[in-house]
């Protein structure tokens, strides 16, 4: 899927202050651990599904370079 790239779009996230990461592991670009993912428990579903994790993630990200990263356990990783 390609991410929406409406000006509308990321001006609110710009706006709001908030990263945006996407995952293209077709091209190369990115890695996401989709069983680790799998195995949460979904606290609620909209049109998303939404869990609450046991332990706090580690979200780094450089707008600069277009990179970033997503820590599983950020307990660990400090």
């Amino acid at each position: 899927m390609t991410p929406s790239q409406g000006s509308h779009f990321f001006h609110n996230l710009s706006s709001f202050n908030v990263g945006f990461l996407t995952v293209n592991p077709a091209d190369g670009d990115g890695l996401l651990d989709w069983r680790w993912l799998d195995e949460q428990v979904i606290s609620r579903r909209t049109t998303s599904a939404i869990s609450r994790l046991k332990r706090p993630l580690l979200v780094l990200i450089d707008g600069k370079r277009g990179e970033g990263v997503i820590v599983k356990d950020a307990a660990a990783a400090t």
